[in-house]
């Protein structure tokens, strides 16, 4: 009798924190879902900001690295 009584708190033991990441997880989902949607809806409106853009799709690198040198000379105290 006894032996029945400690496996079956062992079995119940086992499967509570199951139970209990199980309703975590629900709880999240549950509170996560409108975030979700919210961040589908922020979505259409940067592919819409994206598509109307007037950056240029490439970099001119020559004017990045003349740039840089400017700042980092400009830093440094060193004559232009």
């Amino acid at each position: 009798m006894i032996m029945k009584y400690i496996l079956r708190t062992l079995w119940l033991i086992g499967y509570i924190p199951v139970f209990i990441l199980m309703f975590i997880c629900f709880s999240i989902m549950s509170f996560a879902y409108p975030l979700v949607m919210e961040m589908l809806e922020k979505n259409d409106e940067i592919e819409k900001a994206i598509a109307e853009s007037t950056i240029p799709e490439s970099i001119d690198t020559e004017f990045v690295n003349d740039l840089l040198l400017k700042i980092r000379k400009e830093q440094l105290g060193l004559k232009l």
